[in-house]
């Protein structure tokens, strides 16, 4: 063969390697960006204001310069957080035990957990086919799991979706993504980053378990058992320390994922819990987020609730009947963007 030809094939190998060099690229970017389970899906009501406001000039509207964000993202995520343990089925399903917004503010490095009680007493226009009008909040997941097909992340995602539609049917919020995790594998994530340091504000026992006032170094059961305990019984008697409880717990992981030591286990631990773990953000967007956590001051790291003043009483089995308009304004006054 010819030097000539020799080369004009070199030449040509050299193209395909980097035509498929390019191609991988784009796939793996693809594939980074890509949601990890399907997307929430809401019927919204559509907006009345926007277009339909008059304005008050014919003049060019200023737009102001976009703020700068954090981590390759700006401005507000809202990200809807559940968890449940199946120890709470059988006899008494709590479906969803936990229920968190999780508002990220990448300007101005801020992150807020609003807290929702489990047993507040809901309608359920959407769950007509189900023969349900209303029902506990967290229970919705429960009675979507048991009445879903498909594979587990499809029914888990058809499960949070209910939740989230509930939430804005009755309180007209939304988020734009959710995490859902088992309740059950915190301990062992716990224990793969050596314990949580947690604050215990007061002495708490249920008879089986107990916490002392203080200090206290905990390893994943115990961390657990301190934040599902309940010594009254029933959420209207010890649910909002219960739900005090949680936030400690869940801003002593976040401080711990945070250490230099720990940061590098975050990856081991979502591969290692990942069939414990559903979310439809991408690894792109989970990135950005440990980016963001690690740049926020953990004073700026907040914890705030639906409050007792705004609950009316005892709905059906001890749940809670809401002013609607009371944790509806809250609500949407603290996911504001």
């Amino acid at each position: 063969m010819s030097k000539k030809k020799t080369l004009i094939l070199i030449v040509a190998l050299e193209a395909i390697v980097l035509v498929v060099i390019g191609f991988a690229c784009q796939q793996a970017a693809a594939v980074y960006r890509k949601s990890l389970a399907a997307p929430l899906v809401l019927e919204v009501q559509p907006s009345l204001t926007g277009d339909l406001s008059p304005t008050s000039t014919s003049q060019p509207q200023v737009q102001p310069p976009p703020q700068a964000g954090t981590c390759g993202q700006s401005g507000v995520m809202t990200i809807l957080f559940l968890a449940r343990d199946k120890s709470y089925g059988g006899n008494w399903p709590y479906g969803a035990d936990l229920i968190r917004f999780v508002r990220v503010d990448f300007n101005n490095k801020t992150i807020r957990l609003i807290a929702v009680p489990r047993d507040l007493w809901v309608e359920t226009p959407h769950l007509s086919y189900l023969n349900l009008d209303q029902s506990r909040l967290g229970l919705v997941y429960f009675l979507v799991e048991q009445n879903s097909t498909g594979t587990d992340t499809e029914i888990t995602t058809a499960s949070t979706n209910a939740v989230a539609q509930v939430l804005y049917d009755n309180y007209s919020v939304a988020a734009e993504h959710y995490i859902f995790f088992e309740m059950g594998y915190f301990a062992q994530a716990i224990d793969r980053l050596g314990g949580l340091d947690v604050n215990i504000p007061a002495y708490v026992s249920d008879g089986e378990k107990t916490f002392y006032a203080g200090e206290q170094h905990l390893d994943g059961v115990q961390a657990l058992g301190y934040a599902r305990i309940i010594p009254g019984g029933t959420e209207l008697i010890d649910g909002w320390n219960r739900m005090d409880r949680q936030n400690l717990v869940l801003k002593a992981l976040i401080a711990k994922l945070l250490e230099p030591a720990n940061i590098v286990k975050i990856p081991g631990l979502i591969q290692q819990f990942r069939n414990n773990i559903t979310t439809d953000l991408s690894p792109k967007l989970i990135t950005d987020l440990a980016c963001m956590a690690d740049k926020v001051p953990q004073d700026q790291i907040t914890n705030v609730r639906v409050e007792p003043n705004m609950i009316l009483g005892a709905g059906p089995d001890s749940s809670m009947i809401a002013d609607t308009e009371k944790v509806k304004q809250f609500l949407q006054e603290q996911l504001a963007p």
